[in-house]
């Protein structure tokens, strides 16, 4: 079965892992070009600050 995941921030990536575990087809869609949500602005966040900080 085909479903739609919306954000691929923590939750999305959440949802689609149950969604394979479950054997579902899983397809998810991001409105930035960027996966990971929060996880990724908080990564390039700290890798700005440490540039900075060099």
């Amino acid at each position: 079965m085909r479903v739609a995941v919306a954000d691929e921030g923590v939750s999305g990536l959440t949802a689609t892992k149950c969604c394979l575990d479950e054997g579902l087809d899983p397809t998810c869609f991001e409105w930035s070009q960027d996966n990971g949500g929060l996880w990724w602005k908080l990564h390039h966040f700290l890798t700005e600050m440490y540039s900075a900080l060099q």
